[in-house]
C-alpha cells in the first residue's frame, strides 16, 4: 500500500485536500459529503487486515492510517461496531497529527452522532472507498440512447 502524503494541494474553495479519486483530482470533503454526509453506520466489517465501515446504502470506508496508509488496527471490531453502528455521520474535518513536531501528517476526523469522533484517519481512505453500484460518485459509461441519436442527427442537419 503506498505510504501517503504529508502535503496535499488544498482546494481553492474550501481549503480541505486534493486527491485523485476516480481518474481525476477532486476536493476530498466534497467526495465524502457526496458519498457518506449524514449516512447511518449499517454494521463494522473487517476484511482482512483492513476494517471497513460500512453504510446504510452500501459505501465502505477504509480505516487506514495516516501515517503509513496500512489498515488500522483494532483490538477488538465487536466494540467498534457496538460504539459506531447506527450512528449518523455528521460531519469531519481536517487535522495534523505526529510523532513529533517536524513529524507531522494530515488525517480526516469523523464526528458522528451520540459517540463524537472517531480518531484521525487517512484521507486516502476517501480515495478507496468502495462504492455502490448506483452510486453517482462511480464512474460509468454513458450508454448513447437512439434518442440521443436523434437529436445529434437534428442538430447536424440544422448547422
Amino acid at each position: 500500500m503506498a505510504k501517503p502524503r504529508r502535503h496535499y494541494q488544498p482546494c481553492p474553495d474550501c481549503g480541505f485536500p486534493m486527491l485523485r479519486m476516480d481518474g481525476k483530482l477532486q476536493c476530498a470533503s466534497r467526495y465524502l459529503d457526496r458519498c457518506l454526509g449524514k449516512k447511518r453506520i449499517a454494521e463494522v466489517r473487517q476484511e482482512g487486515e483492513c476494517v471497513y465501515l460500512v453504510f446504510e446504502d452500501g459505501h465502505q470506508l477504509p480505516l487506514l492510517c495516516g501515517c503509513c496508509g496500512e489498515p488500522l488496527e483494532f483490538k477488538g471490531v465487536e466494540a467498534l461496531e457496538r460504539r459506531y453502528k447506527n450512528r449518523r455521520l455528521l460531519s469531519f474535518s481536517d487535522a495534523r497529527e505526529g510523532t513529533s513536531y517536524d513529524d507531522v501528517w494530515p488525517v480526516v476526523v469523523l464526528t458522528f452522532s451520540g459517540v463524537g469522533e472517531l480518531p484521525g484517519i487517512a484521507w486516502e481512505s476517501a480515495a478507496r472507498i468502495h462504492h455502490p453500484p448506483d452510486c453517482p460518485a462511480r464512474r460509468r459509461k454513458r450508454a448513447k440512447s437512439a434518442a440521443g441519436a436523434r437529436t445529434r442527427k437534428r442538430r447536424k442537419r440544422r448547422r
